[in-house]
C-alpha cells in the first residue's frame, strides 16, 4: 500500500519511541540525572521470539493491541472487491491470519471472542526506502492529518459497514471508537509525515485511572490536552542498542520494556491484561536492541566513493564526534546539549522539561504514578530541569530523512549546509524517489502553506529548521566528503 495513504486507524499502536534531533531517541540528562549515572538494569529477553511477538501482535491470549475494527468489515470489503493493501505488503514469516494482512496490520481476538484488525507498531516503525522494506526505520510518510477515517475509509463507509455486524461485533467497534472520540480532543498535525504519538499517549492517559488502568469517557480535568502541542519525526530503532535512556531528552528511565508497552494503553481494560502483556515485552525489547542499521550499498544499490569517505572520516572526528560519538573508537554520544548550544527548535525540549504543560507533561506524570511506574519492573519518565536534547548516534543516518526532531530538513546535505534548507516546501512521499546522493527527500519550494497538508512551513513555532550549524564552516568539497563518510555508517 502507498504509505502516503490516510492513516488506517485513527490512533496507532506505537511503542512510544520517538526521535532525537532527527534520528535516535535516547540519551542522558546531565542537568537532572547526572552524567555519571549508571544504566538502569533491564530484564533480559529472546530477540527471535520478540520479533515474532512484535509482528503477530503478542500472543493469542494477550495481544498488545486488543481492540480494532471487526474483521467481518474487511471481509465484506474484500467481497466487494476493495483492497486495502497489496500482496507486496505481506510478510510470509507472520503467523496464521496475520500472514494475509499488510505488515503493519494485525489480528486480535477480544475477550468477547470477536476477531478484530488493528495496527501494529510497524505502521510507524517500518518504512520503505527505495525498493526495500526496512523494519526499525521510522516511517516519515504516514498521513495523520486526516479526520474521520478508519483503515483509510471515510466514516460514512464505516457506518454503512457497521450494519453487517452482530451485537458483540458492534460492541467491539464501539470500544475501539471511544479512542477515536478521545483523540478528537487534541489537534491533529496539519502536515503529512509528522507523528502525534506523544500527544496521543497523553490523551490515552487522561482517560485512564492510573492504578486500575480502566477507561473513563471523561478526560482528567487537569490534563490540559489543548496546550503544549508538538509533533515529531519517528526515529530509527537500531540506535537503541547504543544508549541507555529513551526519548528526545533522555527522560525514559527504569525498565525500558515497560515504557515500550505504552502502546497497550490504546486498548487495555485492566491491570490483569497489562501484566499478561508485560510478561513478554522484554522479548520485544530484546528484538529492538538486536536491530542494526542497514548498509547503504544494499539499499541504494550504488557504491560509496571510498577516497572521499576517508577524508570525510577525518572531518567527522573533528566536527561531529564531540556530540554524536564515534562508534569506531567506542565513543558514545554526548549525554545532553542545551537548546541554546544546538539551536534547533525548542518546543519539544520544553514539553519534556519541568516547565512543560499539556498532553506530554501529563503523560509523564501519569506514567510515574500509574501501574506502569509503580508495579514490578517499573519504568519512569523524568522531566528535565533544563531545556536540552540528546545528540543521537548517527548509525544509518543516511536513511533517516527528514532530519531534526521535528522533521523540518528534508535532506542530509541541508543539515550540513544551512543555506540549502528550504523555508516552505513540498517534499516527495514516494519511497522509490528517495535521493541517495543528497540523502533525503526531493522537494519543491512554495510561497505559502495555504492549508496544504503536503507542505511543510518552517516559519511556524515548533516547525523551525534553525540550528545545528556545526558543519557550516566547512567548504563545499569538505561537506561532500563528510556526506560520503556518513553513507558508511
Amino acid at each position: 500500500m502507498n504509505q502516503h495513504f490516510p492513516a488506517r486507524l485513527l490512533l496507532l499502536g506505537l511503542l512510544g519511541l520517538t526521535a532525537c534531533a532527527g534520528d535516535p531517541d535516547t540519551g542522558l540528562l546531565a542537568a537532572s540525572l547526572g552524567e555519571g549515572d549508571a544504566p538502569d538494569p533491564q530484564r533480559t529477553g529472546d530477540p527471535v521470539r520478540g520479533r515474532s511477538l512484535l509482528l503477530n501482535n503478542g500472543t493469542p491470549d494477550a495481544p498488545y493491541l486488543s481492540c480494532g475494527v471487526p474483521r467481518k468489515m474487511l471481509d465484506t470489503l474484500s467481497v466487494l472487491g476493495v483492497k486495502l493493501f497489496s500482496d507486496a505488503d505481506k510478510l510470509a514469516e507472520r503467523n496464521g491470519g496475520n500472514a494475509d494482512l499488510s505488515y503493519d496490520l494485525s489480528l486480535a481476538t477480544t475477550r468477547s471472542g470477536v476477531e478484530v484488525v488493528t495496527t501494529n507498531c510497524l505502521l510507524c516503525h517500518a518504512s520503505r526506502l527505495g525498493g526495500s522494506l526496512i523494519i526499525g526505520l521510522g516511517n516519515p510518510n504516514v498521513d495523520f492529518t486526516q479526520e474521520g477515517t478508519t483503515l483509510g475509509l471515510p466514516s460514512a463507509s464505516v457506518d454503512l459497514l457497521a450494519f453487517t455486524l452482530n451485537a458483540k461485533e458492534t460492541a467491539e467497534l464501539a470500544r475501539f471508537s471511544r479512542v477515536s472520540r478521545a483523540a478528537a480532543s487534541v489537534a491533529r498535525p496539519d502536515t503529512i509525515g509528522l507523528n502525534p504519538a506523544d500527544l496521543m499517549f497523553g490523551v490515552l492517559a487522561a482517560h485512564r485511572d492510573p492504578l486500575t488502568l480502566q477507561w473513563s469517557d471523561q478526560a482528567a480535568p487537569d490534563a490540559h490536552l489543548d496546550s503544549g502541542l508538538v509533533f515529531t519525526d519517528v526515529p530509527a530503532w537500531w540506535n537503541m542498542h547504543r544508549r541507555d535512556r529513551m526519548f528526545y531528552n533522555g527522560f525514559g528511565r527504569g525498565d525500558h520494556a515497560r515504557i515500550m508497552m505504552s502502546a497497550a494503553l490504546t486498548c487495555l481494560e485492566d491491570t490483569r491484561e497489562a501484566e499478561a502483556i508485560d510478561s513478554y515485552f522484554p522479548d520485544i525489547e530484546a528484538f529492538v536492541l538486536s536491530l542494526r542499521a542497514p548498509k547503504y550499498e544494499d539499499v541504494a544499490h550504488r557504491s560509496i566513493d571510498r577516497m572521499r569517505a576517508a577524508h570525510g572520516r577525518e572531518l567527522f572526528v573533528n566536527t561531529c564526534a564531540r556530540c554524536h560519538g564515534d562508534a569506531q573508537n567506542g565513543i558514545e554520544p554526548r549525554p545532553s546539549v542545551s537548546v541554546d548550544e544546538v539551536g534547533t527548535d525548542p518546543a519539544y525540549a520544553i514539553s519534556g522539561s519541568t516547565a512543560g504543560t499539556g498532553a506530554v507533561a501529563y503523560y509523564f506524570d501519569f506514567f510515574n504514578r500509574s501501574w506502569y511506574g509503580t508495579h514490578g519492573a517499573a519504568g519512569r519518565l523524568e522531566r528535565a530541569d533544563e531545556v536540552v536534547y540528546s545528540p543521537p548516534p548517527l548509525d544509518g543516518v543516511w536513511a533517516t530523512a527528514p532530519y531534526f526532531h521535528n522533521g523540518s530538513v528534508p535532506t542530509l546535505d541541508a543539515v550540513l549546509d544551512p543555506s540549502l534548507r528550504p523555508s516552505i516546501y513540498r517534499r516527495s512521499f514516494v519511497p522509490e524517489k528517495y535521493d541517495f546522493d543528497r540523502l533525503g527527500w526531493p522537494y519543491e519550494t512554495v510561497t505559502a502553506k495555504r492549508g496544504d497538508a503536503s507542505v511543510y512551513d518552517t516559519t511556524r513555532d515548533a516547525y523551525h529548521n534553525t540550528g545545528h550549524t556545526f558543519a557550516a564552516g566547512l567548504t563545499a568539497d569538505e561537506r561532500r566528503d563528510l556526506l560520503e563518510y556518513l553513507k558508511t555508517l
